[in-house]
């Protein structure tokens, strides 16, 4: 018999057996489903992560003081001052912009509303660095940071909370009972799953660095951020700021990190989880696989005596091994392929649901199909191999 031919008997003894047929093929459907459901998710999850990382900024580089350098504990943090800025800016070859941020609990009041907030000194580079676009009015000048000048970007939210007008630029507010002018309204952001933390929003209010370190009377800062001239430079980069800030307070007294670095160990942690969780839902799979080893089993039995009219009018142990082994492989399939069709039904749902990004992959499917063609092969071979060696004569008389 051909392959076709075996095709066909394998068709027909499925549907005549229809009830049988989808009930043994419930569990490829599950296992199948569940793997092109984890991959999809995890790939979605991961996409939505990186996306949130990188809006932080491009070829983002951070510095904020150890705790400790591995020697021993210091009494207080070793802060970072304006020498160090200048410090990058002069020897730092492959940094392309560097500024400080501080952060600082404030209340902002006008004659509408007092609110709450957290106050954000910047350095003139911050908006390139950190990707800040301006909606209305401007950014700071290298005047305003010059002289220190009581002059504030704010957010979209920010500005419907303290002002009755649309046109917030030139309106004057108080910060912590200190004049501020606002000069810019930072374009609306679209809030992201919050995976990601990230410091400029609708409810920021930024200032010049200069004129919080006037406000409070402090001239350190704890955090710095630059960025490189490109992503290929972006470890060289890093790696000249640790150098230049060991040069002026000592070795290991901070810690710079590079959001490249920080994307490499993300895509590796969700990696890893997609496929643990993908290799738990597999296991389905083998149940299903149990499931057709067994129904196929029973359909051996069942047809003893059919094995043995097709022995006696000539069919070879290779055409009996054949018939079954297709049979549990059509079998197998036919559950995979409904299994891909349940999975990127419940993908679409649950990424409508998540609002993640559905990230269905050929890699996937083709993954998902081939699981299927294994666990049919390696489940159909021992009943096709049972079916092929019955004797003629025991199955003649089986009744």
């Amino acid at each position: 018999m051909n392959l076709l031919e075996n095709l066909l008997l394998a068709l027909e003894g499925l549907w005549a057996n229809k009830l049988r047929s989808m009930l043994t093929m419930l569990g490829i459907i599950i296992g199948v489903a569940a793997v092109i459901v984890v991959i999809a998710l995890g790939a979605g999850g991961q996409a939505v992560i990186l996306g949130e990382l990188e809006g932080l900024g491009s070829n983002l580089i951070w510095v904020f003081p150890r705790q400790d350098s591995g020697h021993g504990s210091w009494d207080r943090l070793v802060t970072m001052d304006n020498g160090d800025i200048q410090a990058i800016e002069a020897q730092a070859r492959y940094v392309k912009a560097v500024s400080p941020q501080i952060s600082m609990q404030s209340t902002a009041k006008t004659v509408k509303d007092t609110k709450d907030i957290s106050a954000t000194g910047v350095g003139k580079d911050y908006r390139e660095i950190r990707n800040v676009n301006i909606e209305s009015g401007r950014f700071f000048s290298e005047y305003d940071f010059k002289e220190g000048n009581r002059v504030a970007v704010i957010g979209t939210d920010v500005a419907k909370s303290l002002f009755d007008s649309d046109r917030v630029v030139g309106e004057v507010f108080y910060l912590n009972g200190q004049q501020f002018t606002v000069v810019g309204v930072i374009e609306e952001r679209k809030q992201g799953m919050g995976i990601v933390a990230n410091d400029i929003g609708n409810d920021s209010v930024l200032i010049p660095y200069t004129a919080m370190q006037r406000m409070t009377g402090d001239y350190g800062f704890y955090l710095l951020f630059a960025t490189a001239e490109s992503s290929e430079v972006t470890l060289d980069a890093a790696k000249e700021i640790e150098n230049i800030l060991a040069r002026r307070h000592g070795p290991n007294r901070f810690e710079v990190l590079s959001l490249e670095q920080t994307i490499d160990v993300v895509e590796e942690i969700t990696s890893i989880l997609t496929a643990v969780i993908a290799g738990i839902a597999g296991i389905a799979l083998l149940v299903g696989g149990i499931g057709i080893m067994n129904i196929m089993l029973v359909s051996v039995t069942e047809r003893t005596k059919e094995i043995g009219i097709r022995q006696a009018i000539g069919a070879k142990r290779r055409d009996l091994l054949y018939q079954f082994l297709i049979e549990a492989l059509v079998l197998s399939l036919i559950g995979g392929l409904l299994g891909i069709l349940v999975g990127a039904g419940l993908v679409k749902l649950l990424t409508i649901l998540l609002e993640l990004p559905s990230l269905i992959s050929v890699s996937s499917i083709l993954l998902a199909l081939s699981f299927s063609f294994v666990v049919g092969m390696i489940f159909g071979v021992y009943p096709a191999s049972k079916a092929s060696k019955l004797d003629p004569i025991e199955a003649l008389r089986y009744e």
